[in-house]
């Protein structure tokens, strides 16, 4: 939106398509697996992640779908006291509910929209909390319980709760602390104060090179969007302020030394890249759009213009 606004977005630069595989190969046989009921198959791919970020990374695909996974109620009801399948099921049913309810503010949504996203959340939480119970040591359902609870407007201390649980047994999930940085936002019953204060006590706390670094240039997308089309939303990234820590938050994640680029660690450098964007650092948003390639993700282009994938180009053209 902000591009466009403020003419700073070109129609004559070629759209690049958002990429859910964050340019990993495992994610499209993943997919297939679990399509076509070889869980077996599909539990061997994520077994196979470097660490517990990367199996974050590769579950989360599977919310990203959108897809109805029926086979994995067969799974389930030969094998009820399996938690990944249990994980799984749970992680699909929270995609599947957002595409009942779509993705546009609440008062664009309707009624029949609202109770079919409601029953489907219900149900992901049934799975979510039983792939919890049945192994107690993995934060994923915990981190997958953020988002059913934001849809399921649970009250801001439940969301900290599930944070913690999940935070105690991984530290520093990228999926989860972006998930939980949205249950924060004031569009989901949080503030800008409670966004603000842990978007910048989790990046104060984070080792250069993090991709939580990026959350306070999230926190920063989620506020300019939350003025809409006023006067503060077209100058809000001129600020000095809101320049100084896009530009400090990219030196301590994708610009250092220490940054690994891996496929969780895309929708970061994706955020970084379009708050160099708005700050108007062209040169460096076009060195990391250069970096990110086709890995390009929903957010934050789609808050930035009408069409998301011209503004990405923008910043990889620079």
């Amino acid at each position: 939106m902000a591009l466009r606004r403020t003419g700073l977005l070109t129609a004559n630069r070629k759209a690049i398509a958002e990429d859910p595989t964050r340019g990993d190969p495992r994610i499209p046989d993943l997919l297939h697996h679990l399509r076509g009921g070889d869980v077996d198959a599909a539990r061997l791919i994520v077994a196979s992640a470097t660490n517990t970020s990367d199996r974050e990374h590769l579950v989360l695909a599977v919310l990203d779908a959108k897809v109805d996974l029926l086979a994995l109620d067969g799974w389930i009801t030969a094998h009820p006291d399996d938690a990944w399948a249990h994980l799984v099921r749970g992680v699909q049913l929270v995609g599947w509910a957002w595409e009942a309810r779509g993705h546009g503010r609440s008062q664009t949504v309707g009624e029949s929209a609202f109770e079919e996203f409601w029953a489907r959340l219900r149900r992901a939480e049934w799975h979510l909390l039983h792939a919890a119970e049945l192994d107690p040591t993995d934060p994923l359902p915990w981190g997958s319980l953020l988002t059913s609870g934001r849809g399921l407007q649970v009250a801001f201390e439940e969301l900290c709760l599930r944070f913690e649980e999940c935070n105690r047994r991984f530290p520093g999930l990228p999926g989860a602390h972006a998930a939980f940085l949205q249950g924060a936002c004031r569009k989901w019953r949080g503030s800008h104060d409670q966004m603000f204060g842990f978007a910048t006590m989790t990046a104060s706390a984070a080792s250069p090179g993090s991709p939580l670094h990026a959350l306070v240039v999230a926190a920063h997308f989620e506020q300019q969007i939350d003025l809409d089309d006023t006067q503060a939303f077209r100058h809000y990234f001129a600020s000095p302020g809101v320049r100084a820590q896009v530009h400090f938050a990219a030196t301590q994640s994708v610009l250092h030394p220490s940054w690994i680029d891996v496929p969780a660690h895309v929708p970061a450098m994706n955020v970084i890249a379009g708050g160099l964007l708005m700050i108007e650092e062209r040169s460096l948003a076009q060195q990391v759009a250069g970096r990110i390639g086709v890995r390009r993700s929903g957010f934050p282009w789609d808050y930035i213009g009408d069409d998301a994938g011209q503004a990405f180009a923008r910043a990889l053209a620079g």
